[in-house]
């Protein structure tokens, strides 16, 4: 086990960004950690918590905890850098981030969108989305490009369940002509929330393997936010115990997948089964509906009863449908 920071990311409504023009409605709060790896080559990174994909090639390992309690947008922000070229207005959005926006849990991989692919990777489903209990994760992220030799990856493992669920291959993971970027945590949602949303996270271990990313126990350096009423914020309101070892079985397989739960198994079946019900039953009303007009045409028509129930329709209208 090692002892980690925890954080609370409280979005507010009614806030802008004063740096990003007027008419924004931005709701955020950032961190950027400073990272516990000594090597004096490294320093002046970790510091800025930045990741230059040409130290990273092999792979930028992210270890994290978050607990859903809100949906408080985009939590894990791997933002395109202003260095060395300054910001470019095709790097704008973030090129990987993990984001919870009212729907799944999911990492969005945004250079795959522009050659029309899929971008969003489920991590966690809403429905499966533990809002009382904190999550850990594991994330790597290869550099590269469909058109580079280096293509790019992602793979996230889920501690929870102790499954590997995204493994995305052969992908673009970063813009043409990109060579760093920054990583920000904490939540950020760019129209805005319409009520205080509230959520909790161990900010990411960062690091070019595994070992080096548990090895790293960030602390917070930067902290800044959107303005308003009443500002968003974050701040540190504990810590955490990252289970190390279990995370170390997780990623090399040695550990089997987690016992499901019978219950949570049970929820998802009946929600599944009451939707199939609701649909059944609009689709019923609906053809209910078309057969009663059918039914009222005729007798405007003043066809005779003993025609009108001979035809389908009527049939079943008074028959299966139940109709009256």
């Amino acid at each position: 086990m090692t002892v980690c920071p925890l954080h609370e990311v409280r979005l507010e409504p009614g806030n802008t960004d004063p740096s990003s023009g007027p008419g924004n409605r931005y709701s955020f709060a950032w961190v950027a950690c400073m990272g516990g790896v000594t090597s004096p080559d490294d320093r002046p990174d970790w510091y800025i918590r930045r990741v230059v994909f040409e130290r990273f090639g092999t792979g930028t390992w992210l270890v994290f905890a978050r607990k859903f309690t809100g949906d408080t947008g985009r939590s894990v922000n791997l933002h395109s850098s202003p260095i060395p070229y300054g910001w470019r207005a095709e790097w704008a959005v973030s090129p990987v981030a993990f984001d919870l926006f009212g729907g799944d849990f999911e990492v969005t991989v945004e250079p795959e969108s522009a050659d029309g692919r899929p971008y969003h990777f489920t991590v966690t489903p809403r429905s499966g989305l533990k809002r009382d209990q904190l999550v850990w994760y594991v994330a790597k992220a290869v550099w590269g490009r469909r058109d580079l030799s280096r293509k790019g990856e992602i793979h996230v493992w889920d501690i929870t369940t102790r499954q590997k669920v995204v493994e995305a291959v052969g992908i673009n993971t970063h813009y043409a002509g990109q060579t760093e970027i920054l990583l920000w945590e904490g939540g950020y949602n760019s129209s805005g929330v319409t009520s205080t949303t509230v959520g909790q996270f161990a900010p990411s271990g960062l690091g070019r393997t595994l070992d080096e990313a548990l090895a790293d126990v960030p602390q917070a350096k930067t902290i800044w936010h959107s303005e308003g009423p009443t500002s968003s914020s974050l701040q540190q309101v504990g810590t955490v115990d990252r289970p190390d070892d279990m995370i170390r079985q997780v990623v090399t397989g040695i550990a089997t997948p987690a016992p499901t739960d019978p219950y949570a198994t049970l929820e998802a079946e009946l929600a599944a089964t009451q939707q199939a019900l609701h649909e059944a039953t609009d689709s019923i009303e609906q053809a209910r509906t078309l057969c009663r007009q059918q039914i009222t045409v005729w007798r405007a028509e003043k066809r005779s009863w003993a025609w009108i129930l001979k035809q389908p329709a009527a049939q079943a209208f008074y028959g299966p449908l139940g109709g009256n």
